[in-house]
């Protein structure tokens, strides 16, 4: 994987990073990188979880960070997971993205993918809308072209089950449905049977080759020669 063939000394930062259980899991892997996560707020717990894990935390939006935190050249990996449909100028972070990662370095995005066939199927139900919070969505092709034009060049995109977007389709439908609030409820809290079914209708949906409504894409910084 990405993060196991990182050489000794390796940067990682994600942005977007949350609770920080991603750089939890990635830290018991490698003892030996330094993670940043970047995020307009953490808890106070979190911080104090993180830090003992030996983990940075830089409290800012990624398109106010300055390069005294995240220095030219110095990222060997970034990770992007469900964060960039947040942005309000996706483009403006690439740049500053494609700034901070060394050369041939890679960066690791997951995020809804608007041309998922359940989209077809729930249109203006369909979860990944998720308003107002998601404000920008992508087709697989948009996604390249836009980290294209930021000049980073496409390695990998693999579809990803969604059953969190499953969830809020089927809460949408029922809220909008008479007497069908409390099933709406019951989706709109992603109940562990409703995912595992969701995910392997997705599972399923990938196997006769249907895009899911989830991707993950690895992009690489072109360098000039």
């Amino acid at each position: 994987s990405l993060v196991s063939d990182l050489s000794h000394d390796g940067k990682i930062v994600e942005i977007g990073a949350g609770d920080g259980v991603l750089l939890s899991i990635v830290r018991r892997r490698r003892q030996d990188v330094q993670l940043v996560g970047v995020d307009i707020a953490f808890s106070a717990s979190t911080r104090k979880r993180l830090s003992e894990l030996g983990i940075e935390t830089i409290t800012d939006a990624i398109d106010s960070v300055d390069d005294v935190c995240l220095s030219p050249g110095s990222t060997d990996l970034v990770i992007m997971n469900q964060s960039i449909e947040h942005l309000w100028e996706p483009q403006r972070v690439l740049k500053i993205i494609k700034r901070t990662l060394k050369d041939h370095g890679r960066v690791v995005v997951s995020t809804p993918d608007y041309d998922g066939y359940d989209r077809k199927v729930w249109q203006h139900y369909w979860g990944g809308w998720y308003a107002p919070r998601h404000l920008n969505l992508f087709t697989r092709s948009e996604m390249i072209e836009l980290f294209r034009e930021a000049g980073l060049e496409l390695v990998q995109v693999r579809g990803l089950v969604a059953p969190v977007i499953w969830c809020h389709s089927l809460g949408s439908y029922f809220s909008n449905r008479r007497s069908g609030s409390h099933v709406a409820k019951y989706f709109f809290k992603a109940p562990i049977l409703a995912l595992a079914i969701f995910s392997i209708v997705d599972l399923f949906a990938k196997t006769v080759g249907l895009e899911t409504s989830n991707a993950e894409y690895v992009f690489v910084k072109k360098t000039l020669r």
